[in-house]
Formats: structure tokens, sequence, C-alpha cells
């Protein structure tokens, strides 16, 4: 999801480019805000576990993204 308004509404821009519906970490870029990363997965073991399939990275704030491994 993405807010460009300070959290008072959001959009769904994930669709189609994450394979897990698990975000465990997010970075943004201290040089370059449209530059995100996300780490798929959690680290904590609960019953609804969600298990990652790596890390995706977008270049433009979050429209798209790419698996890096």
């Amino acid at each position: 999801f993405k807010t460009e308004d300070a959290g008072t509404t959001w959009r769904n821009v994930s669709d189609g480019f994450l394979k897990t519906s698990s975000v465990g970490a997010l970075a943004v870029s201290d040089s370059d805000p449209s530059v995100i990363y996300a780490g798929m997965g959690e680290a904590t073991i609960r019953i609804d576990i969600s298990h990652g399939d790596g890390v995706y990275k977008s270049t433009d704030g979050g429209e798209t993204w790419t698996h890096c491994g």
C-alpha cells in the first residue's frame, strides 16, 4: 500500500508484484526516497506465519517491484 497524504488514504500498489502478503521489513533509501526495499516473510514463529520469498526493490516509490533474491 502507498499513501501520498500522510496516511489519510492508502492505495494498493503491490497486486501482481509480490508473491507473498507478509512484509517483514521495509527500508527507504536516505539519498533517494523513491528507492525502497521490502524483506518478505516474518522472523517470529507463530501459528499464522507467512514464509517469505526474499527481498524486493522498487525504484519508483513502490509503483513497481523487482525480486532481488
